[in-house]
């Protein structure tokens, strides 16, 4: 609550302000080459917060070359037992945060 007392008289008002935990987001390449260094990519943030979530990812011809629902797992650039060349991939994120459902979705390149 905000008092104010000036030559015209006193007035006050209040304000609620909510604050929401809204931090989700995905890297923009990684490079899976084995040096234990941004060697998969995945969804960043204060996870515990998100549910009913899924990653698809897919490569430019639009074949999708990994797909899971754990938020804590990610994808190390191999697909069907071949690491995948380097290049501009692309993804689409859904999840549910405090009871409303989301879509995030962009590109990332895969460096090597």
């Amino acid at each position: 609550m905000v008092i104010v007392d000036g030559q015209c008289g006193i007035a006050s008002d209040t304000i609620k302000v909510d604050y929401h935990i809204c931090d989700i987001g995905f890297p923009s390449a990684f490079t899976p080459n084995g040096d234990g260094l941004n060697d998969v990519i995945g969804v960043v943030g204060t996870l515990k917060y998100y549910h009913d979530y899924s990653l698809s990812i897919y490569n430019r011809w639009g074949e999708r070359v990994y797909y899971s629902e754990d938020i804590y797992a990610g994808w190390d650039g191999i697909y069907k037992g071949d690491k995948q060349d380097l290049g501009t991939y692309f993804y689409m994120i859904f999840y549910t945060f405090e009871g409303k459902k989301h879509m995030l979705k962009g590109d990332f390149e895969l460096i090597r």
